[in-house]
């Protein structure tokens, strides 16, 4: 077992969580656009594109990234303990 964080799988793990929230987002934007935005407003801006979301709606976006944030920072405590297990074990003798 190598005694070296894993750099690509952890680079896996950020890319398929970006592109996972990217494509939520596009998807979230894309079904809430007509919908009226009232005087509490916030911008969000996506592959260059400004965006305006009324606040309600912007929470709602916040709270479905949430559950992918979440899994990434599980997946990334789960790398860190595999390579902290592999610098433990010591060599047999």
């Amino acid at each position: 077992m190598s005694n070296t964080l894993d750099s690509a799988k952890l680079s896996a793990l950020i890319q398929s969580a970006t592109k996972e929230m990217v494509n939520r987002m596009e998807t979230f934007i894309q079904s809430v656009q007509d919908d009226p935005v009232g005087s509490d407003t916030i911008t969000v801006i996506l592959n260059g594109e400004k965006t305006v979301l009324s606040r309600e709606n912007y929470n709602a976006l916040k709270e479905q990234n949430a559950a992918t944030k979440m899994k990434l920072k599980t997946d990334i405590n789960a790398l860190t303990d595999q390579f902290r297990a592999s610098i433990q074990q010591k060599p047999a003798e």
